[in-house]
């Protein structure tokens, strides 16, 4: 990427445990901790674009991106965010920055 953006690089991670079985059914998985309704919590640059979505969408993406690089492979990667849904290609060599929306506290203003 040619901008003054910091690009944050994928670490790898542990994908989260859930039981798997021939006997498990849907209710007995865990539920979700936010759903995908919340409001926008990062930008993802890619590609000369900014995503917008939310917490859960960004991990997910994140996560699955993150293996396929580990993996050395490329792959379309589906990203779910504020104007809806796009297949990224993710590779090897992809420059993906995901960066936390930040929202300033601002100044108390106080009559004269």
């Amino acid at each position: 990427m040619a901008s003054s953006r910091t690009a944050h690089l994928f670490r790898a991670t542990q994908p989260a445990s859930i039981p798997a079985g021939p006997g498990t059914t849907a209710s007995e998985l865990p539920a979700p901790v936010a759903s995908a309704t919340d409001a926008p919590t990062h930008t993802i640059h890619f590609n000369g674009n900014d995503y917008v979505a939310t917490t859960v969408m960004t991990e997910i993406f994140r996560r699955r991106a993150q293996r396929i690089v580990d993996r050395g492979e490329s792959e379309l990667v589906p990203l779910l965010h504020s104007r809806g849904v796009e297949l990224l290609l993710i590779t090897p060599t992809t420059e993906v920055a995901v960066v936390p929306i930040q929202i300033g506290t601002g100044t108390a203003l106080r009559p004269r």
